[in-house]
């Protein structure tokens, strides 16, 4: 019966050391602020600044989570991690809006021609 005990609290000192030890998820948090600033010099301030803004502000919010998660001693990133999940989708997703926004404006733009003299 000892041993079992034993056996019981080593797993529950294991469990909690490596729970605490968990690492917050810094390459999805420079992804995400990549993309995000990849989206903005591909033109997203001019075609959709709400979304950017949104964007941004998420992004905070799973900065935030993360330095929240390093104060406490069961460490959680789970958050975190789909908050940056959701990021990176939307600006996959915005970036494909702005080539196709970008297009139609070109479109609609009438060509100059250019008239040779005879």
């Amino acid at each position: 019966m000892k041993k079992i005990i034993k056996l019981l609290l080593v797993s529950i000192v294991a469990t909690t050391l490596l729970a605490a030890c968990a690492n917050p998820p810094e390459a999805q948090v420079s992804e995400a602020r990549q993309l995000i600033d990849a989206v903005i010099a591909d033109g997203g301030q001019e075609f959709a600044p709400e979304k950017i803004a949104s964007l941004n502000q998420r992004y905070d919010e799973a900065l935030a989570e993360i330095k929240n998660q390093e104060a406490i001693l069961f460490r959680n990133y789970s958050v975190a991690q789909f908050t940056l999940n959701q990021i990176m989708d939307e600006c996959d997703d915005l970036k494909a809006s702005i080539a196709t926004s970008r297009g139609q404006v070109v479109a609609a733009v009438p060509k100059r021609v250019k008239y040779v003299a005879e």
